[in-house]
């Protein structure tokens, strides 16, 4: 049986050339032409309750929001209310996290998850159990490399453009394969996804994608170590950044 990339790889292949050209590169290999960023720990008050995983510091809280987090509360952080769905929740750390950086705003949250470890707000076992939703954000985050890439577009990214509302936002963070240390030691990660060709599989089904490199710089070491992580990935023909984010809007009907 022939799967989705095999069925739609003349599509997909054209909208990898568009990725390229979106960020400036030409081929494959221009691994550094998407943005970079680095991110660090939040850091908030510790009279302000949260959930969120967290450590002391005196009258300071740090806790390792990891950069998709981030850069899905940014982009619906002007939102009076939001709705969300959580695909991979767990116990729902980053429902945690939003509540933590706007305690004052209406959160709707829902979580999709084969082993749920909370019953703080509604977990479905996958995403076609939801049903319709229209929600305003819709967060995966590394859960594309634990399933073929066939398998992730049909039943994951399929389904989610058609519970966004108009005006959602999909935000899809996997490890990077084009960095050595992000080949983590992980059995259960099935395929790896470069930046292109996430940028490729998203772009099937949403009308705008954009695409960020991202590092975490969560301890003293690993900001230390950047500079010459930099310089050497340089040499190497590798990527400093240990991650990728996509941010997906529009959805496409396919």
């Amino acid at each position: 049986m022939r799967g989705f990339t095999t069925v739609h790889y003349p599509e997909l292949l054209a909208y990898r050339n568009e990725g390229l050209r979106k960020v400036g590169a030409r081929f494959t290999d221009q691994i550094g032409a998407p943005p970079a960023r680095c991110f660090y720990p939040t850091f908030w008050h510790s009279n302000r309750a949260s959930d969120f995983p967290s450590v002391s510091l005196g009258p300071w809280r740090a806790g390792a929001a990891g950069p998709s987090m981030i850069v899905a509360h940014e982009a619906t952080a002007h939102r009076a209310s939001v709705k969300v769905l959580d695909v991979g929740c767990a116990a729902g750390s980053f429902r945690s996290y939003l509540e933590l950086r706007d305690p004052a705003r209406t959160i709707e949250y829902y979580g999709v998850d084969v082993a749920p470890a909370t019953d703080a707000f509604p977990i479905y076992p996958s995403i076609a159990s939801v049903g319709t939703g229209a929600f305003d954000l819709v967060f995966m985050s590394e859960i594309a490399e634990h399933m073929p890439a066939d398998t992730f577009a049909e039943e994951y990214l399929r389904p989610v453009a058609a519970l966004l509302k108009p005006g959602g936002v999909a935000i899809v963070g996997v490890p990077n394969p084009l960095a050595p240390t992000a080949l983590q030691r992980d059995i259960t990660h099935v395929q790896h996804y470069p930046w292109y060709d996430l940028y490729a599989l998203l772009r099937f089904f949403f009308t705008d994608v954009d695409v960020i490199r991202t590092h975490f710089v969560y301890g003293p070491r690993r900001l230390l170590s950047l500079p010459l992580k930099m310089s050497l990935s340089y040499f190497l023909e590798t990527d400093w950044c240990e991650g990728v984010t996509a941010i997906a809007r529009g959805p496409r009907k396919t």
